[in-house]
């Protein structure tokens, strides 16, 4: 294993995320999580952490020590990373009134807030990371790399940009870090754009760094 293991999506599926985890020195997880988080507990908060995707409860992941924030710099076994939280759920309308198994799966605090966007952006640029984590991606990764056949059945339109693929998209057009890691799509991808290595890892998906 490297010094620091990314993990992709993991939506409560607590053993193989352990399984990871426990065979990684230090790891960080970006985000979607699940809603429930008491499996954390056994694990070491100081060498594993994470932030929060769309797919997470704000009323729990706050009590755990494991969890990162919603933006900003980190350090982890040395590795130094820039990170940012949250991603819009297109299918808001389906979780918004408890229809994940009956129990209510959409909340406000899924992303940055007006002013935060303005703050993480402001210290992305005073930072110029070489390492950005996120849970989602800049537009036009998006565009590029994955079919708009998911947004359009729920009734959005192809040049669709929810507000944290936009930030993230300013962002990358401002500074252009060596790698860039994200999930939320469950789909591996390599993509190289201005010099930038993106990697989106699939659900439970992990690269060592």
């Amino acid at each position: 294993m490297g010094k620091l293991t990314v993990i992709g999506d993991v939506h409560g599926k607590f053993d193989a995320y352990k399984q990871i985890a426990n065979g990684s020195e230090y790891s960080i997880q970006l985000g979607d999580m699940g809603f429930n988080y008491s499996e954390l507990n056994t694990l070491d908060s100081f060498r594993h952490k994470f932030f929060h995707g769309n797919h997470d409860n704000p009323n729990e992941y706050n009590k755990y020590p494991h969890y990162l924030g919603r933006f900003g710099n980190a350090n982890l076994n040395g590795v130094d990373f820039f990170f940012v939280s949250g991603a819009f759920s297109v299918d808001i309308m389906y979780r918004l009134h408890g229809n994940m198994n009956g129990q209510k799966g959409w909340w406000h605090e899924e992303q940055l807030t007006y002013n935060e966007m303005i703050e993480c952006e402001k210290l992305y640029l005073e930072t110029k990371p070489d390492l950005v984590i996120t849970h989602t991606a800049p537009t036009k990764v998006i565009r590029d790399n994955f079919s708009t056949f998911t947004i359009n059945r729920l009734g959005f339109s192809d040049n669709f940009q929810d507000h944290t693929s936009g930030l993230l998209q300013r962002m990358f057009e401002q500074h252009q870090p060596k790698l860039w890691v994200f999930g939320h799509f469950h789909r591996r991808i390599s993509d190289n754009i201005n010099g930038t290595e993106f990697v989106c890892l699939e659900e439970l998906g992990f690269v060592d760094l």
